[in-house]
């Protein structure tokens, strides 16, 4: 179907090619009018809330955000999508009505080829070795560790807001929850290359669950006035109100993924239908020793006790009348479970101890981002400092070796292949449904037991 333009001004042209939709606008295709073979990204942001009238905060804060450090970094090495142009939609020449355009911003950006969520689940990335993988994994690292050394929380962290270049190079979009602390700030880096808006220092106070159910962390399902009145949850309170600690949460949870070629948490019922008491389920069967009274007692407050205790139940296969009884079935740790999920992925006829430490490495840093208990989960930052043999120093290297071994990425749809690891479990436990970690706990095999008792 040939591309049909919506809007043009003397400079660009915006073609009725969307290429996505978010609560706070639509992205679509154009380009420079002088030069139609560049093609560029418009995003249409709503400017009026619904409610006040007024300019979106989101807006906002991603207009502010965008500004700043188009200005201030490096281009080459920013991890994030640069400002090309902003445009206000009354002095555009529309041709079709589409998204109230006269009434939006625009915000112009490089259009790149493809989202994170469809490149993880292409052959080229599913059939990829260990190695290659690590090195993917150290490029995601690496972006979300600069990001917070220049003192900035994403908030909104997942696979379809990370891009991917025709080179290998990522970087991030959507910015509407961007959080800036002075404190990350990395002292190394110049005192103007950022700037305190308010907007950017504080959290929303709307919300402090700012992702979507299959992102959120444990402390990100109940509100501030859940956790406030009791005193021994103020440190839960301090961690919830930090971006950093959602993005590190999200980050590991993403990593998981992208290993495993399989979603992960990934709840069968939207939120107010059972989802959250689903979500709850999930994690505290992952995780025996997240178990601990302070987050039964919160997840009590928050969610029908008994919900969580039927899908508890329902993991199990068992029928106790308690969560504390159901939560301790399990008979493996989370970092167990995860070892186990990507020894399934790699096995071979090869393995040795050195392919064991590299995935053990690669096991420590994913449940070290993905823990449950947000006051003993590590930042990105604390994480990378500690295993500075995953922090990307070189990321053109990477990109050249990736490019020269699986070539350019071109543009390409959400792929439906069987990834190598569903594969293999099948082959284990013959099921082709069911929670992720739940098979992976059900899979009796001598050989897999033996590496894990290594552990």
């Amino acid at each position: 179907m040939s591309e049909v333009i919506i809007a043009q001004t003397d400079k660009y042209t915006i073609t009725n090619e969307k290429r996505g939709e978010g609560t706070f606008g639509s992205v679509y295709i154009g380009y420079f009018r002088q030069d139609p073979t560049q093609p560029l990204a418009f995003k249409i942001m709503k400017q009026q809330d619904k409610v006040t009238g007024f300019v979106q905060q989101n807006n906002i804060r991603e207009l502010t955000f965008l500004s700043e450090v188009t200005e201030k970094v490096d281009l080459q090495t920013s991890p994030f999508v640069p400002l090309v142009d902003i445009l206000l939609g009354d002095i555009l020449q529309v041709f079709r009505s589409q998204d109230d355009i006269k009434q939006s911003l625009i915000v112009v950006m490089p259009c790149y080829p493809v989202e994170l969520s469809n490149l993880m689940y292409s052959q080229k990335m599913l059939k990829m070795p260990l190695d290659d993988m690590l090195m993917v994994s150290k490029k995601l690292l690496s972006l979300v560790y600069k990001m917070h050394k220049m003192g900035y929380a994403h908030r909104d962290l997942k696979h379809n807001n990370i891009l991917v270049q025709q080179n290998w190079r990522f970087v991030l979009i959507d910015f509407g929850m961007v959080q800036f602390d002075p404190d990350m700030h990395a002292p190394d880096l110049p005192t103007d290359s950022v700037k305190t808006q308010p907007v950017q220092s504080e959290l929303d106070p709307r919300s402090t669950a700012l992702t979507a159910l299959y992102w959120r962390p444990p402390e990100q399902i109940f509100s501030k006035t859940q956790i406030i009145s009791t005193p021994e949850h103020s440190q839960i309170l301090k961690q919830m109100k930090n971006g950093y600690y959602s993005d590190s949460y999200v980050l590991g949870l993403m990593l998981l993924e992208l290993h495993l070629g399989a979603t992960v948490f990934r709840c069968q019922q939207p939120e107010e239908q059972g989802g959250l008491e689903e979500l709850a389920a999930y994690q505290l069967f992952s995780d025996r020793e997240f178990c601990v009274k302070t987050f039964l007692d919160l997840y009590k407050t928050k969610l029908s006790a008994t919900g969580v205790l039927d899908k508890l139940n329902e993991l199990n296969g068992s029928t106790f009348q308690d969560l504390s009884s159901a939560t301790s079935w399990c008979k493996y740790t989370f970092q167990q479970l995860v070892l186990k999920a990507l020894l399934i992925k790699y096995w071979n006829d090869q393995m040795d101890v050195t392919m064991f430490v590299k995935i053990q490495s690669l096991r420590n840093i994913i449940t070290q981002l993905l823990q449950f208990n947000v006051t003993k989960r590590k930042t990105v930052i604390e994480v990378l400092t500690d295993n500075p043999d995953f922090l990307a120093q070189d990321h053109y290297d990477f990109d050249k070796q990736l490019t020269e071994k699986y070539g350019l990425i071109k543009d390409q749809n959400k792929e439906k292949n069987k990834s190598v690891f569903l594969a293999a479990l099948e082959k284990h436990d013959k099921k082709t449904e069911g929670f992720v970690l739940k098979r992976v706990a059900d899979v009796m095999d001598q050989d897999l037991e033996k590496w894990i008792s290594f552990d």
